[in-house]
């Protein structure tokens, strides 16, 4: 019996993580390493070998750089999001071509669920307008972009904005790289559009490259410096807000080859760094949080209402006290009178201050040996077991 499409869709899914997972580490790998060639032949088995789809096979371009592309598959419609790695998305429709293979036939599904989530979370109407807006924009040539290279040298500001528009779904891409690290999502893609108007006041056509292969340092760097200075009460250097990010990412890529979190030193082997540098690295990582900042959006308690506050004794304290003392009439009541007697005056038990030797001779009629010996003696029956076991609790 055949499996249903959409556990095939499943896997499809499961693996093309895999895929995304497998290209990164080869980012941050030797070419000549070990690990470069495993990660290269995962990429090679989960493509090799093809095989083409009988049924008929449409392809339909999405309006954005946000809605993806729109697959139809004999009479099945699945809508997937861009891959992060622009070279992979042809072959991730040959892989979902293969993957459906068996079973294309129409109507024999009526839904298929989705492929993928979006690539980064979304955090109001107006982003997710922004995102839809910038990706109707078309992209530039590398002539186009030459041209407009050097009017923006001779002042033209047409030609800047131009230029910068096209590019801003890459800022896009940059920035969802740096989330969750203390500034929203919308913050960091303004920063990244600071850097890019930066870079393409700056950018030398004459060299050759592509803009965006020059324009990504500066917003990069632009992102940082708002993440050094915007993200923390104290701000760090932008060489430590680098190191930060590298370790991040080193710490999730770590996590994902080993099923657990990597240690320090296994990041700091992966790095080519310095263990303690690592482990100083993440000591200044942490949050700063407001003590009057609610728990939740509406709610009224904040942390301050349950911290401990150290001038004031715990609440069950007088309780203990009680027990506690109670625990000691016990045992002492296991003690002939004078033997107690003597124990109460010696360490001051329910008095303000404890009397010597002598000063408890003198009560009784003793010599100060003869009361030391008693002392003793009863110290030694109350370290019995039956009698100590009960007082032993109240030891921190």
């Amino acid at each position: 019996m055949r499996p249903p499409l959409r556990h095939k869709l499943k896997r499809f899914k499961v693996k093309s993580r895999r895929l995304a997972s497998s290209k990164s580490n080869c980012k941050t790998r030797k070419r000549n390493s070990k690990h470069y060639k495993n990660q290269i032949e995962k990429i090679r088995n989960f493509f090799w070998p093809h095989q083409k789809l009988e049924a008929r096979c449409r392809v339909e371009k999405g309006k954005g750089f946000s809605t993806g592309n729109r697959v139809k598959i004999g009479g099945i419609h699945v809508r997937f999001s861009l891959c992060r790695f622009t070279d992979l998305c042809p072959l991730s429709l040959q892989v979902l071509s293969t993957c459906a293979n068996p079973l294309c036939k129409e109507g024999e599904v009526d839904e298929v669920p989705r492929l993928s989530k979006r690539p980064y979370a979304r955090e109001d109407e107006s982003l997710d307008q922004y995102l839809q807006e910038i990706g109707e924009v078309a992209l530039l040539t590398a002539d186009q972009e030459v041209v407009l290279a050097k009017r923006i040298k001779k002042g033209d500001q047409g030609a800047l904005e131009e230029l910068t528009t096209a590019n801003l779904r890459f800022v896009v891409s940059v920035a969802k790289q740096y989330q969750n690290q203390g500034l929203s999502m919308g913050d960091l893609i303004n920063e990244g559009n600071l850097g890019l108007i930066k870079a393409a006041k700056r950018f030398d056509e004459t060299k050759g490259f592509k803009f965006i292969s020059y324009a990504v340092w500066w917003i990069r760097q632009a992102i940082l410096q708002a993440l050094a200075e915007q993200s923390r009460i104290v701000r760090l250097p932008l060489n430590r807000v680098g190191a930060l990010h590298k370790i991040g990412k080193a710490s999730s890529g770590l996590e994902q080859e080993y099923g657990r979190e990597p240690s320090p030193g296994e990041i700091a082997d992966e790095l080519g760094m310095n263990d303690f540098e690592v482990r100083d690295t993440l000591k200044i990582s942490s949050r700063h949080l407001s003590l009057d900042a609610p728990f939740k959006d509406g709610e009224d308690n904040n942390l301050l209402d349950v911290l401990e506050d150290g001038m004031q004794p715990p609440p069950d304290d007088p309780l203990l006290d009680d027990a506690l003392r109670r625990e000691i009439e016990k045992a002492l009541a296991t003690l002939t009178p004078r033997e107690a007697e003597v124990i109460t005056l010696y360490f001051g038990i329910n008095r303000e201050q404890p009397l010597t030797l002598e000063e408890i001779g003198e009560r009784f009629g003793l010599t100060r040996e003869r009361v030391r010996q008693i002392k003793e003696k009863a110290l030694r029956r109350l370290r019995h077991t039956s009698r100590s076991r009960p007082l032993k609790s109240y030891l921190h």
